[in-house]
């Protein structure tokens, strides 16, 4: 009898703080944007433990803990590190023992680059127009139009490989708006220094040049002109 009062009484702490964790975390994310980043694992609960977490794809996200993950394509980030950034919902466990925060994605940065120079294959969305000798042709972070940096130094496509990629995705000389650029290819990406010419005063900033080494692919969307 007493076994079985512990048990119940240790199964009903865990149950407690498991909530009490949670709304910690879902008020965390939700002051932070709903915004985690972290390396891709995939959990297979144990069906014969009481109180195992879900199955799914998560990360263990700094200061946070466990966050599922849900999107059409998050198997293929496995093993990886992202940023995501999406809706927050909750995922819970057999007999909703234990539940987790869990973002419904609505866009997966890879954060392919770690600050060596070496090759690696990369997948990401380029701008055009852009003025400053640093190059006209930047790097996005995903689903937006703000450059992407690595430790607060901004990325540009070297000036030729860019042109090279606006050929090989058929954009027009006239075109409407900006055109959303995607391109996968492998990259080699090296910290340079250069003049930054489209301040009042011209400044020398570094930044991260990506040179392509193979072009896999790339698609344009574009409006082009009317006559």
């Amino acid at each position: 009898m007493k076994k079985i009062l512990f048990t119940f009484m240790l199964t009903a702490l865990l149950f407690i703080l498991g909530i009490f964790s949670y709304q910690y975390v879902s008020d965390t994310l939700i002051r932070g944007n709903q915004i985690v980043s972290g390396v891709v694992k995939y959990h297979k609960p144990d069906y014969t433990v009481s109180l195992d977490a879900p199955e799914g794809y998560y990360i263990e996200a700094s200061a946070i803990g466990r966050v599922y993950l849900k999107h059409e394509s998050i198997s293929e980030y496995l093993d990886k590190n992202i940023k995501v950034s999406g809706v927050l919902r909750e995922i819970c466990g057999n007999d909703q023992g234990s539940c987790f925060p869990l973002i419904d994605a609505r866009w997966i940065a890879d954060l392919q680059f770690d600050g060596k120079e070496s090759p690696q294959d990369m997948v990401f969305r380029m701008g055009t127009g852009w003025t400053g000798s640093m190059g006209g042709y930047p790097v996005f972070e995903n689903d937006t139009n703000k450059i992407r940096k690595f430790i607060g130094i901004s990325m540009f496509v070297n000036d030729a490989d860019a042109k090279e990629i606006l050929k090989q995705g058929g954009l027009t000389d006239c075109f409407v708006g900006r055109p959303n650029i995607e391109v996968s290819a492998n990259v080699t990406i090296s910290l340079l220094k250069g003049e930054n010419t489209s301040t009042e005063e011209p400044t020398m900033e570094r930044y991260y040049e990506v040179k392509i080494n193979k072009l896999y692919s790339v698609n344009i969307d574009a409006k082009e002109c009317k006559d």
